[in-house]
């Protein structure tokens, strides 16, 4: 049985089933103690992980850099640094929330023809708006590497795409960091549950039996 979740009701971005990308605009004032280009870097390589799953159908790309917009409403989506719209509560002592993450829905279908919104025998929405903001506070913390921050962009983009937190804990997913060496990788949990919303064309669907997961907690990674 899996154990990732979906975030509130299942929802998903209906690009991938006529091979559109999801495209995410970058702060171009990256974060504070690694710089623009390096930010870049590592929303990147959280992108490409979710994008080079080889059984899922997902494609997330970089499409520029621009000017932070706050977390709050819907709109483009942007990959954020350095909370500038003091939405997320100060880290103290390093410790504290690390990033937000979520998506926006609403009608309507980008393929031509129109895809399903039933995919693997569940009704999905349509993710129209995903939008990550990383706190401020964590530059002069000595975790807060570049690798690590891939892996907090990697857990928070997970939510623009639909997924909730996972009940493995080895999982990206994961409520808590795990600040391993990962990096912007992904494991066995976090594969099923984008192999199972964006599946491959022409893919059967997965022989697990899913145990429906209760509704998310309002708590932030």
């Amino acid at each position: 049985q899996e154990a990732y979740t979906f975030l509130g009701s299942p929802s998903r971005w209906f690009e991938p089933d006529c091979g559109l990308p999801v495209n995410y605009l970058v702060d171009s004032t990256g974060d504070p103690k690694f710089g623009s280009t390096a930010s870049r870097a590592a929303v990147d390589a959280a992108l490409g992980a979710w994008t080079d799953a080889p059984t899922a159908s997902l494609m997330l790309r970089d499409s520029g850099l621009t000017s932070p917009s706050a977390f709050a409403g819907c709109g483009a989506n942007q990959v954020v640094f350095n909370d500038p719209f003091n939405e997320i509560t100060d880290p103290s002592s390093c410790s504290g929330i690390l990033a937000i993450g979520g998506f926006c829905t609403s009608g309507g279908n980008p393929c031509n023809p129109p895809s399903s919104s039933v995919v693997n025998g569940t009704f999905f929405n349509r993710i129209v708006s995903g939008k990550v903001t990383v706190n401020n506070g964590w530059d002069s913390c000595a975790a807060w590497t570049q690798c690590n921050m891939s892996e907090v962009l990697t857990h928070e983009i997970g939510h623009t795409i639909g997924f909730g937190h996972s009940a493995d804990t080895t999982a990206t997913m994961a409520a808590i960091a795990h600040f391993d060496g990962r990096c912007a990788g992904l494991k066995s949990d976090d594969i099923a549950a984008v192999t199972f919303a964006y599946p491959l064309v022409g893919t059967p669907p997965p022989t697990v039996t899913r145990t429906p997961a209760p509704p998310p907690t309002a708590t932030p990674t």
